[in-house]
This record gives structure tokens, C-alpha cells and sequence, in this order.
């Protein structure tokens, strides 16, 4: 009877324990979903900007990037802010790909 009670406030323990990953997944879920949606749109962006803009300065490269998210807007491709930051992925490893290449 001692081991079953034991038991028991064990996995009283353990599913409450669980409780909050089941938050912590339905969150990420949500955060996979808008990344999902805005996949197109970033991709396009990402893939302009890194194709046409580097030889241009930084003001002419965010003025075509903002007239490119509106763009995307438009048609539906992106339905928030664009990041081509976002899409590239994490910024220390962005910057360590770059000077690799370089």
C-alpha cells in the first residue's frame, strides 16, 4: 500500500511537471504557424536582397526592401513585417557565414 501511494504523488508529480510543456508546445505551435505563413514572402525578399541590393548602399537597399514587403502585401505573400534577418536565421551565424565567404 506504501509503494502504490508512493507511486502515485510520484506521477502526480510528473503530470503536473508536464502541465506547463504542454503551454510551452502550444505556443511554439503558434510560432511555427506564423513562421509558416510568412515563409514565401520572407524567402522572396531574402533571396532579392541578397541577389540585387549588396552593391548598394543601406538606405537604397531599405527603401527597396520596404517597397518589396509592400509588394508582398499586396499579393498576399507576406502578411506581416518581412525579416529577411528572420529568414536567414540566427545573427551570429549569419555574420560567421560571412566572413567565412569573404
Amino acid at each position: 500500500m506504501t509503494l502504490c501511494a508512493k507511486k502515485l504523488v510520484r506521477a502526480e508529480k510528473l503530470i503536473g511537471g508536464l502541465g506547463g510543456e504542454k503551454d510551452r508546445w502550444g505556443q511554439v505551435a503558434v510560432d511555427l504557424q506564423v513562421a509558416y505563413d510568412n515563409l514565401l514572402g520572407d524567402v522572396l525578399i531574402s533571396a532579392g536582397t541578397i541577389a540585387y541590393l549588396g552593391p548598394f548602399t543601406s538606405a537604397f537597399r531599405d527603401k527597396c526592401t520596404s517597397e518589396w514587403v509592400q509588394a508582398c502585401k499586396v499579393c498576399f505573400l507576406c502578411p506581416r513585417q518581412s525579416s529577411a534577418c528572420a529568414c536567414v536565421g540566427v545573427h551570429v551565424c549569419a555574420r560567421v557565414y560571412v566572413h567565412a565567404c569573404v
